[in-house]
């Protein structure tokens, strides 16, 4: 399968797990992930794959945005790809940085998470009437839930085609090649709210990729 062929088919999968029907979306999900994993595995097994890696920058910002955090984690750890803050004399960019169909699929993905993650705190406040200061507890709670799913579906994916994923290293040589030396920086982030932290992983392990992500 063309690589253009890879990314259409992942696209329509995502697409389908607009599915009203909860198992045809939960089937497509699956079939998306395996997809993926069996792209890269297929890299993997071949050293000199001519595969093209590509970095791009998002727009321009200021502030991040608290959902950006647990989204580009997401991204970092599940969709093959590495994202990195960058300042320049312009501003600041968030870059993804991978082969260019898995830089595609997180692309789409990063609008979709972002937007999921929104409305799903907007409606668990509306429902609750818990402080803002919740937030990042519910945030949390859905990214540690989505992540649980997100690596089960994947270990069942290695294990059907008899191979373990690792790391690819043309990935970090992209990233040296446009960004130098790139230090990991962690924030701690205020997470007491209890029911907030478990109803966001319970949403969580709950979620589905849908048509949202295609909304580039």
């Amino acid at each position: 399968m063309s690589n253009e062929k890879i990314i259409e088919k992942i696209q329509k999968l995502l697409a389908l797990g607009g599915s009203e029907n909860k198992h045809e979306a939960e089937l497509s999900m699956k079939k998306a992930q395996d997809l993926m994993v069996k792209h890269n595995l297929t890299m993997q097994a071949i050293d000199n794959h001519d595969a093209e890696y590509i970095g791009e920058a998002g727009k321009e910002y200021k502030r991040e945005s608290v959902e950006a955090k647990y989204v580009n984690s997401i991204l970092s750890e599940f969709f093959f790809v590495s994202v990195i803050k960058s300042r320049n004399f312009q501003g600041k960019f968030i870059t993804i940085v991978g082969e260019k169909n898995n830089v595609k699929t997180a692309q789409h993905m990063k609008v979709y998470l972002t937007n999921v993650f929104k409305v799903l705190w907007s409606d668990y406040r509306a429902k609750t009437g818990c402080p803002n200061k919740s937030k990042q507890s519910f945030y949390m709670g859905l990214f540690r839930g989505f992540s649980e799913k997100m690596r089960e579906q994947r270990k069942e994916s290695e294990i059907k085609f008899e191979m373990v994923l690792v790391n690819d290293p043309k990935v970090e040589s992209k990233v040296t090649e446009m960004f130098g030396k790139v230090s990991n920086t962690t924030r701690r982030v205020n997470t007491g709210d209890g029911a907030a932290l478990s109803e966001g992983k319970n949403q969580g392990r709950k979620l589905n990729v849908n048509s949202g992500a295609l909304t580039a």
